[in-house]
């Protein structure tokens, strides 16, 4: 299965590159990789990365040549741009898929890299580069790399290349460095000048909110809790120092219920793998939510890999919260967990502190056209907006923006329909960005093309299938897979292997 691949070293990254420009504390920066495939088999490279929220993703391209950004992105529909990457794959055709899984949480796809052995028209050996570009604040002095929480077949060394704005530098084990130096600040006044802004940026003052909400806290039942007892307890003692409320508990079909000021983590038994969703659903049919201004799910890194494509969003009347303890973020978050979230007005956190900020932040507005940016500390005013956002723009402010006024219009949605989901991937088309709803795939032909154009005309088109991990990349240790097309060094096993069946039925037939 797939989860075979995780840390395999089966394509060597030659060459990395960081190249960036910054203007008024907003950097543009593209990463490049060249990859050498040191198997004798066609090789997938598959990252999952996190970036802070407040950046934004803005570009993908291949090459197979000395051609620059040979294969450009299109954005897509999640669902569309899914189901034309799989079927290509099977087909053994170059594609490339990026999505947002996630708040801040991606997962890029590359394939195929050539093996080693095979060598191109003009008898040259395989070549196979990738550049991801994107958009980002500065904070604290510095621009936030994307860091890497798994990847499959790609691996680099000391022997890979690395450079930050064509200068060679020498860099740890690790994928990239967390962050490059800012050299100018990001100034408020600065951005709310610009032209025809249809929004105002300010910056947030958390110490004046004294508000003490009432929330009710949920804990994840699942034995992999049980290893996060210390963390457990810390950040109930901190939620109990800003908020009054009750703990909740699943038991088997029922929920047990503690007064968040009389906490014991004696009085709970973590045991099994129930999946959030299961948890939360029951939660909803108890009606227990109306009762609190908030709702908080507390859990680490979460089961992701129990989700199944049945799921629906759930309504929260209130906001719903999940905090991952110690930032133990998840790889991945299934879509109706996701949508269930967003549409709450609710967000997601691994810190404590920024969790209380974000509620309290939320309790003290009742403006729906607001948005909190607790990375950045900085507070988003879409209430003067026309929906401007939706025009083409080249401005990386605006491409930003048009991100945090997706996130309004589906916390204010009643439902989101397929029409609905329309209007929202226009504005990730026009400003060229990946969403929770809308992917970049990049395609080389104009038979991939015609299929993504049918794919994004189905009902389906948003409706993306869960990656439970499972699922094969390659695997060139097992000789008898044969996938979509098989190659040449296959046709030779499964003749190999029909001659030999062929032989033995002879031999036991005499």
């Amino acid at each position: 299965a797939g989860l075979l691949n995780i840390n395999d070293e089966n394509v060597h990254v030659d060459i990395q590159k960081i190249n960036y420009t910054e203007k008024n504390g907003i950097a543009e920066i593209e990463i490049f990789e060249n990859y050498t495939n040191e198997t004798n088999s066609m090789q997938e490279i598959f990252y999952y990365f996190s970036l802070p929220e407040s950046a934004v993703i803005t570009g993908l391209w291949l090459s197979d040549d000395k051609t620059h950004k040979k294969y450009e992105f299109a954005v897509s529909p999640r669902g569309a741009a899914q189901q034309v990457y799989k079927n290509e794959v099977s087909r053994r055709v170059d594609p490339s898929l990026l999505e947002q899984t996630g708040p801040g949480m991606y997962r890029l796809r590359a394939f195929p890299i050539e093996a080693k052995n095979r060598f191109r028209e003009d008898n040259t050996p395989p070549v196979f580069k990738l550049w991801l570009k994107y958009i980002c604040i500065e904070k604290a002095g510095v621009y936030a790399l994307p860091q890497l929480t798994e990847k499959r077949n790609a691996y680099f060394d000391k022997n890979t290349k690395f450079l930050i704005n064509e200068k060679e530098v020498d860099k740890d084990k690790n994928w990239l460095p967390k962050n490059i130096v800012a050299t100018t600040k990001f100034n408020i006044e600065e951005a709310n000048s610009t032209e025809n802004l249809p929004f105002k940026i300010t910056k947030a003052n958390m110490s004046e909110n004294k508000s003490k909400g009432n929330i009710a806290i949920i804990i994840d039942p699942t034995y992999s809790m049980s290893h996060s007892a210390n963390d457990l307890i810390s950040a109930i003692s901190e939620l109990n120092k800003n908020f009054s409320g009750d703990i909740y508990f699943s038991n088997n079909n029922s929920f047990k219920k503690h007064n968040l000021k009389s906490f014991d983590i004696k009085n709970y038994l973590f045991f099994g793998n129930t999946s959030e969703y299961i948890v939360l659903k029951k939660f909803k049919q108890t009606n227990f939510e109306k009762k609190y201004d908030a709702t908080v799910y507390i859990t680490d890194a979460g089961t992701y890999e129990s989700a199944t494509n049945n799921y629906t969003s759930l309504s929260f009347e209130k906001p719903l919260y999940f905090l991952h303890l110690n930032n133990n973020l998840p790889k991945s978050y299934d879509d109706a967990i996701l949508e269930t979230i967003e549409k709450s007005g609710g967000s997601i956190s691994g810190n404590t502190q920024n969790l209380i900020s974000q509620i309290k932040f939320k309790a003290s507005t009742k403006n729906n056209n607001i948005i909190y940016d607790a990375d950045n500390n900085l507070i988003w005013d879409f209430t003067n907006s026309d929906s401007t956002l939706t025009n083409k723009n080249d401005n990386n402010l605006l491409k930003i923006a048009a991100k945090k006024e997706i996130s309004i219009l589906i916390q204010n949605s009643d439902s989101v329909t397929v029409s609905f989901l329309d209007k929202i991937h226009r504005i990730a088309v026009n400003n060229e960005i990946v969403t929770q709803y809308s992917s970049m795939i990049v395609l080389v032909n104009d038979r991939q093309k015609e299929a993504l154009k049918k794919a994004e005309e189905d009902e389906d088109r948003f409706d993306r299938e869960i990656e439970d991990g499972k699922e094969g990349l390659t695997k060139p240790n097992n000789p008898f897979t044969v996938t979509g097309t098989p190659e040449p060094e296959e046709w030779i096993l499964i003749i190999i292997s029909v001659l030999a069946i062929i032989v033995t039925l002879f031999k036991a037939k005499r």
